[in-house]
């Protein structure tokens, strides 16, 4: 059920970061040719201009200095006078022949307005060759009556080549940082979905333990049922008293599991009131004592010599979750041994305390006691425990904003410790 949602929300950031990678790169791309095209046409207008001081200073250019010029960026340079082209034949061949370019160059530059009976330069021509090549062009006269013509072609493939490689760099570069956000949402996904999925798992074992815990009192109750039809003795009643525990051991599972129920949909209100802590322990004390003492345990109370603040709280529901404590500590320690109710005031907090002289509660397990259906022996087959008191006690304290830990008795035994805030 999580893998489906875990690839939506993986295209869902996938997509989203992916746009935005896209645009930038646009963005990129777009400024990066933007600034090629423009350093390319201030080289060649550089270099036209240098041609041209050049030609007016003395009228007469080495080869070789052209060749350099030519190679500097793939600039084709013609140069005649009267007409009648300088021997210069260039370092590189145009796929159409280059006297025909300057021809063609020459004809944009007279329909632009250019005249050669005047000095003058057009620079903004663009010159198509017989094979299709395409060419920025610029075209000037110098030194009348007898002019000098110079015409300068700068090839757009050489360009259109390094762009067109630019553009395979960025488009390599988006589709590594595409594989890129989808390996991270695809991780992103996973950590976000990992709370639902443990509360997931965790519901499914919630919903397991409690099938099989309900089983079992109705099991037992079926067949003391059966049994009590069949059997017209006085043994009926046995069994008819076997069905009524189970019923009632049965009826206690269904209570824990509809507060926790409730718990979990958020539907648990608590009716907070102004309380005489000293009273409330004391009030605590006489409630539990009698049934400590029919189980074996001495309960003794623990209160100090200063008198203790009032605390706001749900008495009902704190009375239950140190019943649910007084009650474990009788179920999970020897016979005999003493339970002691302690109340310590701390300055934010008041600590109530139900601490036992057991067998303890290892490190380990002292994060998984408030696991329902947790058990820490599981070998128990005391029926008046499911694994869910301490659950329910756990709520309760979260319920009043309050915090249940776990502390080792110092001479054996472990203490639940119910902070509750002032």
């Amino acid at each position: 059920m999580l893998k489906p949602l875990r690839i939506r929300l993986t295209l869902v950031f996938s997509c989203l970061s992916g746009l935005i990678l896209l645009l930038a790169l646009a963005i990129t791309y777009g400024m990066s040719v933007q600034q090629y095209r423009e350093s390319q046409e201030a080289l060649f207008m550089q270099t036209f201009s240098s041609v041209r001081e050049e030609l007016n200073k003395s009228g007469n250019i080495s080869d070789t200095w052209l060749a350099q010029q030519e190679r500097s960026g793939s600039i084709l340079i013609w140069i005649s006078d009267n007409g009648i082209p300088f021997h210069f034949s260039g370092i590189w061949q145009p796929p159409t022949d280059r006297d025909e370019l300057a021809s063609l160059a020459q004809e944009q530059a007279v329909q632009a307005g250019l005249s050669g009976m005047v000095d003058g330069f057009r620079s903004d021509l663009t010159v198509r060759g017989t094979q299709g090549e395409v060419y920025s062009g610029a075209v000037a006269y110098l030194g009348c009556p007898h002019p000098l013509c110079l015409v300068m072609l700068l090839a757009k493939a050489p360009q259109t080549i390094h762009l067109l490689k630019l553009a395979g760099i960025y488009i390599s570069i988006a589709l590594i940082g595409l594989c890129a956000l989808a390996a991270v949402s695809w991780l992103l996904a996973g950590l976000a979905l990992r709370p639902t999925a443990e509360a997931l798992r965790r519901q499914t074992e919630f919903v397991a333990a409690a099938s099989h815990e309900l089983r079992s009192p109705l099991t037992v109750i079926k067949a003391s049922l059966s049994a009590a039809l069949v059997d017209k003795n006085h043994i009926q009643t046995s069994f008819l008293e076997t069905a009524r525990d189970e019923s009632d051991r049965m009826a206690r599972l269904i209570d824990d599991l509809l507060m926790l129920a409730g718990s979990d949909a958020g539907t648990w209100s608590i009716r907070r009131e102004e309380v005489e802590l000293d009273t409330f322990c004391i009030e605590l004390y006489e409630r539990f004592h009698l049934i400590c003492q029919n189980q074996g345990h001495l309960l003794t109370l623990d209160l100090p010599d200063a008198p203790l603040p009032h605390v706001t709280l749900d008495q009902e529901r704190i009375t239950q979750l140190i019943g649910i404590l007084i009650s474990n500590a009788c179920s999970y320690t020897p016979s005999s041994t003493p339970i002691e109710i302690c109340v310590r005031s701390q300055q934010s907090y008041v600590e109530l305390a139900v601490q036992d002289h057991g067998l303890g509660i290892s490190d380990e397990e002292k994060e998984k006691v408030f696991r329902r259906f947790y058990r820490t022996d599981a070998s128990r087959t005391d029926k008046r425990h499911f694994g869910l008191g301490l659950a329910v006690a756990a709520e309760l304290a979260e319920l009043h904003d309050a915090t249940l830990i776990i502390r080792d008795t110092p001479s054996g035994g472990a203490t639940f410790v119910l902070q509750l805030p002032l």
